[in-house]
């Protein structure tokens, strides 16, 4: 994190106050020799990244949506965008062996706080995040608002069902390319339930305004944890691979019609800038 992000964080974490956000408890600074560094809550259980590679419990799937989702509501009723949801950004406090834990977002450095959700807004840059799970019309430089942080949020959800990165054999750029200019989506377990499915589904439409407000989406996924063969399906130890499987089932991707503005777009050269 350079001097820029962690002035970027500072500001956003002294105003954020959540139990599904990282806790704040203070920061230091010294110009010389230079020192800067963010003192935060622990979290034993290490990233959602680091989550996945075990077991987990029962109720892994809808505590750790839940508790991102609530931790969105939660910003975008302040203003801000995280835009960096992916499992990395997602950090694990408590008990997980027993189910007794808490997801909690963190990383801040990306965040905006903004009056006006336009592209006039200098805050709201293009292609900020992580390519990999970075909704297609902030790959595209074109407007954007809270509903790209929504469409992250579906990727990270996918993940936890299925254990493994969307388009896992392609580069973080080749990725960005499926999603923005062919309109790729990852593709499903065959065995996902229709409701999980529909809810993603929902959460990573093509248009922003498709995709399922913060609100509805945590009703829905309170849905989810009535329904018991939903919650057998999302309570398996391991996961639902797809990639993996493809040896022996072959699952086509989801494909989502790119608009007109898309497919005027003929190279990557002229959508994309060198990334770190």
């Amino acid at each position: 994190m350079g001097l820029e992000g962690w002035q970027a964080e500072l500001s956003s974490l002294k105003k954020l106050h959540h139990t599904n956000i990282i806790r704040f408890f203070g920061a230091i600074y010294n110009p010389s020799p230079i020192t800067y560094c963010l003192v935060l809550e622990y979290c034993n259980g290490g990233d959602l990244s680091e989550a996945l590679a075990h077991n987990t419990p029962p109720n892994f799937f809808t505590t750790v949506a839940s508790g991102v989702a609530n931790a969105l509501y939660y910003l975008h009723k302040l203003d801000f965008l995280h835009r960096d949801i992916k499992p990395g950004n997602v950090l694990i406090s408590g008990d997980l062996t027993s189910g007794s834990f808490v997801a909690k977002l963190t990383d801040f450095g990306l965040a905006v706080r903004v009056q006006n959700t336009s592209q006039n807004d200098k805050n709201l840059t293009a292609e900020t995040g992580t390519y990999r799970y970075m909704a297609p019309e902030v790959i595209r430089h074109e407007q954007y608002d809270y509903a790209a942080d929504i469409f992250s949020f579906a990727l990270v959800m996918w993940e936890i069902i299925t254990r493994e990165k969307p388009f896992t054999s392609k580069s973080q750029i080749e990725a960005a390319a499926a999603v923005a200019i062919e309109g790729k989506r990852p593709p499903f377990p065959e065995t996902t339930p229709s409701s999980v499915k529909e809810l993603i589904e929902s959460c990573w439409a093509e248009k922003p305004s498709d995709r399922m407000k913060v609100e509805d989406i945590i009703n829905c996924l309170d849905t989810l944890t009535s329904d018991m063969v939903v919650q057998e399906w999302l309570s398996h130890p391991t996961s639902h691979q797809v990639y993996a499987a493809k040896d022996t089932v072959d699952a086509p991707p989801v494909i989502i019609q790119p608009n007109n503005k898309v497919q005027k777009k003929k190279r990557l050269s002229s959508l994309f800038r060198k990334k770190d």
